[in-house]
């Protein structure tokens, strides 16, 4: 089984000397959306956990590969994990009986 979730990632207080090898690291976990400046670099993306490996597991996993690619030194990470499986949501499904309406108000 497993579980879609959305992360975001945030590193700050990093050598900027390793900037490149963090956002390296970042993009290999499926994290690619990157926006980086001089203090920060921030990302996100979705996340498919399997086999019982939890978020708190992938953050953990995550963040020492990131501590990794700044030297082996610390540096601030901040991860944000929204399991997509539990959200609410509305469902829509229009009848044949509802079509012409709907598509006419809109193609018209």
């Amino acid at each position: 089984m497993s579980t879609l979730y959305l992360c975001d990632v945030t590193v700050e207080k990093f050598n900027k000397k390793h900037s490149k090898k963090i956002q390296a690291t970042i993009k290999a976990n499926n994290l690619g959306d990157l926006a980086v400046d001089d203090e920060s670099i921030n990302a996100c993306g979705n996340v498919w956990l399997y086999a019982g490996r939890s978020g708190a597991d992938y953050t953990s996993d995550l963040s020492a590969q990131i501590w990794k690619a700044n030297g082996g030194k610390y540096c601030e990470v901040i991860v944000r994990m929204a399991c997509m499986d539990d959200l609410p949501y509305d469902e829509y499904c229009y009848e044949e009986s509802e079509y012409r309406d709907i598509y006419d108000a809109r193609h018209n």
